[in-house]
C-alpha cells in the first residue's frame, strides 16, 4: 500500500500513517490514559484531605501551646519560642491553601478531564468498531461472490464436458438435447456471477481504499489528538501541583528565616540577667524568730510567720499568683478585703498603729453572694452605665461599677484569666457564649466557678460576654 511506502521515510510519526492498522493497541492506549487520568484526580483528591488535616492539626496544636507573656516578653528564649508558635500557625494557613488548591483546582481539572476523556473514547470505539465492521463485511462479501462464480464455472465446466462426451458417442437426441440445455443454463450463470464477482470487486477496492486512505487515518488522527490532550492536560495539573509544592517553603520563608535568626539570638545569661533585674526585692531578708510570750489579743501566727509567707509570694510572678489562687480564692475576698471592726490587729510594742488603707471610708458593700446576686434584678442589656450605677446602688451604694461587670471580672480571675492565652481574642465556644447571655438576660448574674460540668463557665465563654455587654451598652465608654 502507498501508505506503507511513505512509512519507511516519515520523519513525524503520526497515528495515521504508522498505525494505520493498529485501532485494537490505540483502544488499549485510550483505555490506560482514562485510568491515569482517574488515578490522578483520586490522589489529588486525597492528597488535599491530608494537607487539609494536616493544617488542621497544626492549627489546633498552635492553640493548645499557652505562651506565658507575664514578665517573659523581653526573653530570647520567649521570643524565639513565640516564633516558633507563630511559624507553626503560618505552616497551618499555608497548608490549608495548598489543601484548597489541590482539591478545588488540581482534582476538579483531572476530574473534568477524565470525563471528557471517556467520552471521546467511548465515540471513537464506537466509530472504529462500526468501520472495521464494514470493513470485514465487505471482503466477506466479496469472498461469496468469488466462491459463486467459482461454484458456477465448475457447474458450466462439468456441463460441457458431458455434452462433449455425449455427442462423441452418439447418444440420443433427446438426451443430448437436455444435456445442451443444461450446459447453456450453466454458462450463462458463469457468466452472470462472474460479472457480480467483478461488481463486487470494485465495491470492495472502493471502500477498502476510503478505509485505509480516508476513514480510519481520521479516526487514528482523533485517537492521537485525544492522546495528546491527554498528555499536555496531565503535564499542566503536574506542573501546577510542582508550583503548589514550591509554594509552601516560600510563603513561610521569610517567617523561619526570623525564626532561625531568633534561636540563634536565644542567650542563658542575658535572660537570667534580666529577670533578676526585673524581680530582684528591695528589702532585706525576714529577721530571726524570737520567742513571744503569750498574749490572748495576739493573732494565730507570729508576724514573722506572715511576713515569711508574704516573701514566699514575691518572686513567683502575676500569673504563678493567681494560679495557684494567692489572695483571690473566693470572691468574697476580693470584693471585702477590708477586715470587720472587730478584729484585733497586733501592735508591736513601741511601734504606731497601722494606717487604715480606705481612711474614713468603711465597706458598706454587702458580700457578693449567689443570693445578693439573684436579688439583683436590674437588667445589664439595654440600660446606660449611669442608669445601672443608679439603680444598683439601692443594694451598693459604694460600688463604683456595675455588679454584673464585676461578677465577669471575678469569673475571669478565677478561671485562670491572667494565665489564659487571648481571653479576649480567642473567639468563645459558642455553646457555652450562649448559655451566659441567656443567664445573664434572665437576670441571674451568678457565675458558679465551681460548676465545671457547665461548659458556659469557660474563661472565653466568660470573656466572650464581657465584651458583648461593652459593646451593646447604648452609649460608648469612650464618646466618639
Amino acid at each position: 500500500m502507498s501508505n506503507l511506502t511513505l512509512n519507511a521515510n516519515n520523519i513525524n510519526p503520526s497515528f495515521a500513517i504508522d498505525l494505520w492498522d493498529g485501532f485494537p493497541s490505540t483502544v488499549k492506549l485510550g483505555g490506560s490514559g482514562l485510568a491515569s487520568l482517574k488515578e490522578m484526580h483520586s490522589f489529588f483528591k486525597k492528597r488535599a484531605l491530608i494537607e487539609e488535616q494536616y493544617a488542621k492539626e497544626l492549627a489546633k496544636l498552635h492553640l493548645k501551646i499557652n505562651v506565658q507573656e507575664a514578665d517573659q516578653s523581653g526573653d530570647t528564649m520567649y521570643n524565639a519560642w513565640e516564633g516558633v508558635i507563630s511559624a507553626t500557625f503560618a505552616q497551618a494557613n499555608t497548608h490549608s491553601l495548598v489543601a484548597a488548591t489541590l482539591k478545588d483546582t488540581l482534582a476538579g481539572a483531572t476530574k473534568l478531564a477524565s470525563k471528557q476523556h471517556d467520552e471521546k473514547l467511548r465515540n471513537l470505539v464506537n466509530e472504529g468498531n462500526r468501520l472495521n465492521s464494514e470493513q470485514k463485511q465487505s471482503v466477506a462479501a466479496l469472498k461469496k461472490a468469488r466462491d459463486a462464480y467459482y461454484k458456477s464455472h465448475r457447474e458450466a465446466d462439468m456441463a460441457r464436458s458431458l455434452y462433449e462426451e455425449a455427442t462423441k458417442e452418439k447418444t440420443k437426441p433427446a438426451e443430448l438435447q437436455k444435456l445442451e440445455k443444461r450446459l447453456q443454463k450453466a454458462e450463462m450463470e458463469k457468466q452472470m456471477l462472474e460479472q457480480e464477482y467483478q461488481a463486487q470487486i470494485q465495491d470492495s477496492n472502493t471502500f477498502l481504499s476510503s478505509f485505509h486512505n480516508e476513514l480510519m487515518p481520521k479516526l487514528m488522527d482523533e485517537f492521537e489528538k485525544m492522546e495528546m490532550d491527554r498528555i499536555e492536560i496531565s503535564k499542566d495539573q503536574l506542573e501546577k501541583f510542582v508550583v503548589c509544592l514550591n509554594d509552601v517553603p516560600s510563603k513561610t520563608s521569610r517567617l523561619l528565616n526570623s525564626l532561625q535568626q531568633s534561636v540563634k539570638a536565644i542567650d542563658a545569661k542575658g535572660d537570667i540577667v534580666r529577670f533578676i533585674n526585673t524581680n530582684k526585692t528591695d528589702k532585706p531578708p525576714p529577721s530571726p524568730f524570737e520567742y513571744e510570750a503569750f498574749d490572748p489579743s495576739l493573732p494565730s501566727e507570729p508576724q514573722n510567720a506572715v511576713a515569711n509567707g508574704d516573701q514566699a509570694h514575691k518572686g513567683k510572678g502575676f500569673a504563678g499568683f493567681f494560679k495557684k489562687g494567692g489572695l483571690f480564692k473566693n470572691k468574697e475576698a476580693i470584693v471585702n478585703p477590708n477586715p470587720q471592726p472587730n478584729t484585733p490587729v497586733h501592735t508591736p510594742p513601741g511601734s504606731n498603729p497601722p494606717t487604715p488603707i480606705m481612711k474614713n471610708k468603711e465597706n458598706k458593700n454587702p458580700p457578693l453572694t449567689p443570693q445578693l446576686l439573684a436579688q439583683t434584678k436590674i437588667p445589664i442589656f439595654g440600660l446606660s452605665i449611669e442608669e445601672f450605677l443608679k439603680r444598683q446602688s439601692a443594694t451598693h451604694p459604694h460600688l463604683d461599677y456595675p455588679l454584673p461587670l464585676v461578677e465577669l471580672a471575678l469569673g475571669i480571675l478565677l478561671l485562670d484569666g491572667p494565665v489564659t492565652e487571648g481571653i479576649f481574642r480567642v473567639p468563645a465556644p459558642a455553646s457555652g457564649l450562649g448559655k451566659l447571655v441567656k443567664q445573664f438576660e434572665e437576670v441571674n448574674y451568678f457565675i458558679d466557678v465551681n460548676d465545671h460540668d457547665n461548659n458556659a463557665y469557660d474563661v472565653h465563654a466568660v470573656g466572650g460576654l464581657f465584651k458583648k455587654i461593652l459593646r451593646d451598652i447604648p452609649s460608648p465608654l469612650i464618646p466618639v
